[in-house]
């Protein structure tokens, strides 16, 4: 009598269990000594995209990268020896082989005589924390461009100011004709560096002018002589298809020029043998238009996608690192999304522009 009271009761505590395990909303699974999954919950169903039929009975080393096993293999060691639960933050993959962030945390599990019988583990899928992280770090990192910036204003920009104008001073001066193209040269590199002190200046600023209600394609056509000079000198071909019947877009004009001759500029840079084409392309898509810049390089590593708007981040020997910042602020100015598509044979670039009532917008 006394024993189906107690098989009663932990039939009861088993179905709490199982309860438990359905209602939480992150994934939890258990292994047994032989690391096959032996239970398998509805959110670990929608995380690895794997119903429980599929999931138990497979090995639990599936749903771990295998430059992550040495890791998970130590810490699942040290949650036996202290009999203690271990977390540790690793990347997981599920049925469709693609990677996400996750937090895990690892039991083990013993029998009635306290020998060893598997794993219990509970998994945290922190792909939004990742990007709340990362999106704060960018912050701090625009605050400490800011301050730089302030900075280099005053410092630089005064001294280089009176230096062009002593120069612009002497030029005419006929006792220095035979240098003017040395002091042609010198007032060339002082305007580069006051442009690279503006691009730092424009990061994370906003903008102070109206936007103005402007045609893309006529923005685009407008910069096409100065894009001609420059392909024929880096003997790269470059084509434009532009639809005729764009919306028109309330837009900074001098910043999407900007914008588009350094996506210009990063596809000419990346062109480095083979095939040189550039391609400038504008459309109608739903309610956006999208300005693409395409390249036939050799397209964006792994590791460099990473890192793409970065600050300071180049790949180039000459490069600062803030092109593709810029961009991306000036994007996010007009609301605009910059996507990437990369691979072997090139690479694009592509702005998505919303499109809005001709209502004007607030200023900056």
């Amino acid at each position: 009598m006394t024993n189906r009271r107690f098989c009663r009761r932990a039939d009861l505590t088993a179905g709490q269990l199982q309860a438990i395990m359905s209602a939480c909303s992150d994934a939890i699974f258990s292994c047994d000594r032989k690391d096959a999954i032996t239970s398998w919950n509805l959110a670990a169903e929608r995380l690895f995209k794997l119903s429980e039929t599929q999931a138990l009975g497979s090995s639990v080393w599936s749903l771990i990268p295998t430059h992550h096993m040495e890791a998970v293999l130590a810490q699942r060691k040290k949650a036996c020896d202290q009999n203690s639960p271990v977390t540790l933050e690793i990347e997981m993959q599920n049925q469709c082989g693609e990677l996400f962030a996750a937090a895990i945390t690892v039991s083990a599990v013993r029998g009635a005589e306290d020998e060893f019988a598997g794993f219990v583990t509970l998994v945290k899928d922190i792909r939004e924390q990742k990007h709340i992280a990362q999106g704060f770090a960018r912050l701090d990192q625009l605050h400490m461009l800011g301050e730089l910036a302030a900075g280099v204003t005053h410092e630089v920009r005064n001294p280089l100011t009176i230096v062009k104008g002593y120069l612009q001073l002497f030029r005419p001066r006929e006792e220095f004709a035979m240098y003017r193209w040395h002091f042609d040269l010198m007032i060339k590199e002082l305007d580069r560096i006051n442009e690279l002190i503006s691009q730092y200046l424009s990061i994370g600023q906003d903008a102070h002018a109206e936007k103005q209600l402007c045609s893309l394609t006529s923005i685009v056509e407008s910069l096409l002589p100065l894009i001609q000079a420059e392909s024929l000198l880096r003997e790269v071909e470059v084509t434009t298809s532009l639809e005729d019947s764009l919306p028109l877009l309330w837009l900074y004009e001098k910043e999407i020029k900007q914008l588009l001759l350094n996506l210009l500029q990063n596809g000419m840079d990346a062109m480095k043998q083979g095939r040189r084409e550039l391609s400038i392309k504008a459309w109608n898509e739903q309610d956006s238009v999208v300005l693409s810049i395409e390249d036939t390089g050799c397209g964006i590593p792994e590791h460099v996608m990473e890192r793409l708007f970065t600050p300071f981040y180049s790949t180039k020997e000459s490069g600062t690192g803030l092109g593709l910042v810029v961009c991306r602020d000036i994007a996010r100015r007009h609301n605009a999304e910059i996507k990437v598509r990369t691979d072997t044979t090139g690479t694009c670039f592509a702005v998505v522009f919303p499109v809005a009532s001709l209502t004007p917008p607030l200023v900056g």
